[in-house]
């Protein structure tokens, strides 16, 4: 059963690979170079971060998710197919990174993007309740 969910994960991260490098917008001044090739981490690289879903754009096949974890920034993560419902806590793994990168389906650019495979998760202690409660400790 191990297996399986590893043989699964890692199709879908070669998956959200290939779909996020379609998705990269093409720059005639490079030499031909894959945009997400450039964005991609190497395997050492990639790692995992929980957080809120706190705002949701979705984007024909692909979601941007801005998760903010219970400490530190916010973070825009896309990912393909649906994502998850704002309010839910999530799991990250974290496949690439982008900086300026421009969304032309959204109009926008955003500072830093991170590419992902995001998955809602039953936390111990609710991060959707931690983050409401960074929320109202902003407003005092």
């Amino acid at each position: 059963m191990k297996l399986v969910k590893v043989v699964s994960v890692g199709a879908l991260v070669l998956t959200l690979a290939g779909a996020l490098a379609a998705l990269a917008p093409r720059d005639p001044h490079l030499t031909g170079a894959n945009p997400f090739a450039d964005s991609a981490l190497p395997p050492a690289q990639r790692y995992r971060f929980a957080g809120v879903v706190s705002q949701r754009l979705a984007a024909g096949s692909y979601t941007y998710l801005l998760v903010e974890p219970p400490t530190g920034p916010a973070a825009w993560v896309v990912t393909l197919g649906k994502g998850a419902p704002a309010h839910t806590n999530v799991s990250v793994l974290v496949v690439g990174r982008a900086r300026d990168f421009k969304s032309a389906r959204l109009a926008r650019t955003f500072s830093q993007l991170l590419f992902g495979v995001v998955r809602p998760t039953e936390a111990k202690a609710p991060l959707a309740s931690t983050l409401a409660d960074k929320h109202s400790n902003k407003e005092q």
